[in-house]
């Protein structure tokens, strides 16, 4: 089974890089996950930064769930 990616340059440029560079922003995505997990948990951080960690962390899980695509990251 193949599957082609189609665009039209110069004009879609912008989502042609977006393509080609999925996997390295998803890359970026899991060690943005990691690191805000291991602060969470190992980080020694006063309660505001706490709170602010939490959120972020609740905030990422929530867009990932929001556009179906939580299944990508463990």
């Amino acid at each position: 089974m193949k599957a082609i990616l189609e665009f039209t340059l110069p004009e879609e440029a912008h989502d042609h890089a977006l393509a080609v560079h999925a996997n390295e922003l998803a890359i970026v995505l899991e060690e943005i996950r990691t690191w805000l997990r291991t602060k969470r948990k190992h980080g020694d951080l006063d309660p505001t930064a706490q709170i602010v960690a939490d959120e972020a962390w609740d905030v990422v899980h929530a867009l990932l769930q929001e556009y179906e695509i939580s299944g990508l990251f463990s």
